[in-house]
C-alpha cells in the first residue's frame, strides 16, 4: 500500500541525494574571489594604450616611427588634466581602467595568473556587475560567472557554473539578500535536472521543488534544523503520495493514491512500521 519513497528521507534532485555543498561551490568560490580582489591594488588600464602610443611616437624626430613603445603603466588624461584611462602591470593583475569626466572609475578589465574580470562600476565608483573567469594554475577548479551587486557593492545576483576535473556542476543563478546570504537557487544539477531551492536567513534549506531523473516531480519541505518534514511527490508509476516525518526523519503518516485511482492512507510508529492503514 505504501506509495514508492515511503519511508525516505533525502531530498533528491536527479535521483540523487542533493550535494549542499555542491550547491554552494559557485558562490563560495567567486565570492571568496570577490572580495581577495575587492582588497586587490587596482594598478591599471589597458583601454586607449594607441592614444598614448601615438602621442610617444608625436616625439620621435624626423620620420623615425618607433615600432616598440615599453612602460610598465600609460595614463591617459584629458584637457582638463582629468585621468580617463590607465594601462599597466603589476605582480598580480594587468588591467585596463576606463573613467568617466569626473574620473571616477566606470569600466575596469583585468587579467592574472589565476583568472580574468570585467567589472561594471556607478558613478559613485561601487561595482555593479563583474563577469569572471576563474581558473587556479595547476588545478582543475574552474568557474566562469556573472555578478551583479547593488549601491553598497553587496553581492546580489550570480550566474554561473563550475568544473573540477572532468566533473562540471550544472549553470545555477543565486539570489542573496542585503547581508550577501544565499535564499534562493535556480539550476541544474550534473545530470541536467532543473530545481528550485529556497533557504532561510540563516543559510537552511526549507523548500526544495525538483525532478527525478525520471522526470517525476518531488517537492520537499524542511524544518530548521534542514530535515525534511513534508514530501509531496510522485512515482515512476505515476502514484502521487504525500508524506509526513517526525524530527528524526522516519515517515509517520501517508496520504496518497494507489495504481486504480484509489485514496490510502497510513501511519506509521517511530521504528517505521505500519499501524494503521486504509483501506
Amino acid at each position: 500500500m505504501a506509495p514508492p519513497g515511503y519511508g525516505t528521507t533525502q531530498a533528491v534532485v536527479g535521483g540523487e541525494a542533493m550535494n549542499e555543498p555542491t550547491m554552494e561551490t559557485l558562490a563560495q568560490r567567486l565570492d571568496r574571489v570577490e572580495r581577495e580582489n575587492r582588497r586587490l591594488k587596482q594598478a591599471g588600464v589597458v583601454a586607449l594604450a594607441v592614444i598614448a602610443a601615438v602621442v610617444l611616437m608625436g616625439q620621435a624626430t624626423g620620420s623615425e616611427v618607433a615600432k616598440v613603445i615599453q612602460a610598465e603603466k600609460f595614463v591617459v588624461r584629458d584637457a582638463a588634466g582629468t585621468v580617463r584611462a590607465t594601462l599597466g602591470s603589476d605582480p598580480i593583475f594587468t588591467e585596463l581602467m576606463l573613467a568617466d569626466d569626473k574620473g571616477h572609475k566606470r569600466f575596469q578589465l583585468s587579467v592574472g595568473s589565476f583568472g580574468q574580470f570585467l567589472s561594471f562600476l556607478d558613478s559613485n565608483g561601487q561595482q555593479r556587475m563583474k563577469m569572471s573567469t576563474l581558473g587556479v594554475p595547476g588545478s582543475p577548479l574552474g568557474v566562469v560567472g556573472i555578478s551583479v551587486f547593488d549601491p553598497n557593492n553587496r553581492l546580489q545576483i550570480l550566474l554561473g557554473t563550475s568544473t573540477a576535473g572532468k566533473a562540471q556542476t550544472g549553470p545555477i543563478l543565486l539570489f542573496a539578500d542585503q547581508d550577501e546570504k544565499m535564499r534562493a537557487r535556480l539550476g541544474l544539477s550534473e545530470h541536467g535536472v532543473p530545481f528550485l531551492q529556497l533557504s532561510d536567513k540563516e543559510g537552511t534549506t526549507r523548500a526544495v521543488l525538483s525532478l527525478t531523473k525520471n522526470a517525476n516531480p518531488v517537492l520537499e519541505l524542511r524544518n530548521k534544523a534542514d530535515r525534511v518534514n513534508v514530501r509531496l511527490g510522485e512515482g515512476d508509476d505515476g502514484i502521487a503520495s504525500l508524506l509526513f516525518y517526525d524530527k528524526h526523519g522516519q515517515v509517520r503518516a501517508m496520504l496518497g493514491r494507489d495504481a486504480d485511482g484509489r485514496a490510502i492512507m497510513g501511519i506509521s510508529d517511530k521504528a517505521g512500521k505500519v499501524i494503521w492503514s486504509a483501506p
